[in-house]
């Protein structure tokens, strides 16, 4: 996961393809640019295999009923893939009011895998698709709520436990508010994921979704330290068989970095708090079989929806070695506020910790080779746990 800053209308920073163009052209006053990048990994499980994707939930721990269970599985399992390959396609249309017109459609390569026996085949998906004018986004994009200030340079297409981590429709409005600050509010797509409804009884109900959730930003930057304070209000809602019940979640967050001129020592982190508000947050122990699938609520012993909270924190040390050659060391955390109740609805993870140290090598503008050690760790409610490590080789040309 990386963060490319490109200068758009609003200002926003866009952790998109890449900074290279392969193809820039005119179109009457429109300026149209394509780009991207192609990216080949190689992942080798030193334990159980964790799959293309490092997060907490695949690390097997027995008993466990978020994420995987099946503890002591085959271990020194390697995998070759190229999904992280990226497309995408920007527009720039000067207007007489408000400055220009941006349209931007990115994918990747990350969508349903292909059959690996002969083809792998893997499937095309929509990251981003957005029109932003005077301000004004409107579109799927990262969400108000997630700190690019703190995007931290990890190999892994994942990236650390603790990090807000989100795309989603939305309609974003930001404006500067002075000395180098912006406000921005949205009102972005719900999705109410409740933990246990099949184990209620109410197999194949879902959470219902009337109000958007919304968000406020306050960013800025200042003598090379570039911040972030955000919150996002959340409001879950059940309306299956028995149960009709309607709660409130909330997140906040810091987030900041910094990069000291005389070396390039780039160093940041966020620290947060969500409170049914859970599937903005990477490593949250609210994910029920996978990475897609977090949750922000359950339903509690007397039938009523109910919330769990988690604490999240994030750092990172970006240090160039030469001028071809940089390191990263990046660290994750959460801590997921358990009880006999969340238990009972499938919430047992109580602690995750990441750990992601890399080297990357650029011989040459636009390729990067790179190799990463990624460690994991998960604990339950019970007191089981385990850990991973992997090592992931990558290579990336953008254009």
């Amino acid at each position: 996961m990386t963060a490319i800053a490109l200068g758009t209308a609003s200002a926003l920073t866009l952790a998109t393809a890449s900074t290279a163009t392969a193809l820039e052209t005119e179109i009457g006053d429109t300026t149209v640019t394509l780009g991207g990048y192609v990216k080949f990994d190689i992942i080798h499980n030193f334990d159980e295999d964790a799959g293309d994707l490092f997060f907490p939930q695949s690390i097997p721990v027995e008993g466990a009923t978020t994420g995987r269970s099946d503890e002591g599985s085959a271990d020194n399992q390697t995998h070759f893939h190229a999904r992280e390959t990226r497309l995408a396609l920007t527009t720039d249309t000067p207007t007489a009011f408000g400055g220009p017109v941006r349209a931007h459609v990115e994918m990747d390569f990350f969508g349903p895998a292909g059959d690996e026996t002969f083809s792998n085949a893997n499937q095309l998906r929509m990251r981003h698709a957005f029109v932003d004018w005077n301000g004004i986004l409107a579109g799927q994009y990262w969400s108000n709520f997630m700190p690019l200030v703190a995007l931290p340079s990890t190999l892994d297409f994942h990236g650390p436990a603790g990090y807000i981590f989100v795309r989603q429709a939305q309609l974003r409005y930001t404006f500067d508010v002075g000395a180098g600050n912006q406000l921005a509010f949205s009102a972005e797509n719900p999705q109410t994921k409740v933990a246990n409804l099949d184990a209620a009884g109410l197999d194949g109900f879902e959470g219902v979704d009337r109000m958007p959730d919304l968000t406020a930003q306050f960013s800025g930057a200042m003598n090379g330290f570039n911040y972030a304070l955000s919150g996002v209000v959340t409001r879950p809602e059940v309306e299956a068989g028995p149960i009709d019940d309607s709660t409130t979640g909330f997140g906040v967050m810091a987030a900041g970095s910094f990069t000291a001129p005389a070396t390039g020592t780039r160093v940041g982190g966020n620290v947060g708090y969500v409170d049914g508000a859970n599937r903005y947050l990477l490593g949250t122990g609210g994910a029920i079989g996978s990475a897609t699938n977090f949750t922000n609520a359950f339903i509690d012993g007397a039938g009523n929806l109910d919330t769990f909270s988690e604490l999240a924190l994030m750092g990172f040390i970006e240090q160039p070695l030469t001028p071809q050659l940089t390191g990263n060391l990046v660290v994750g955390y959460t801590d997921t506020d358990t009880d006999a109740e969340t238990v009972a609805a499938g919430i047992d993870q109580t602690q995750a910790l990441t750990v992601y140290a890399n080297l990357q090598y650029r011989p040459v503008d636009n390729l990067m080779y790179g190799a990463e050690i990624q460690w994991g760790d998960r604990e339950l409610d019970n007191g089981n746990s385990n850990n991973v490590t992997r090592l992931q080789l990558s290579a990336q040309y953008n254009f």
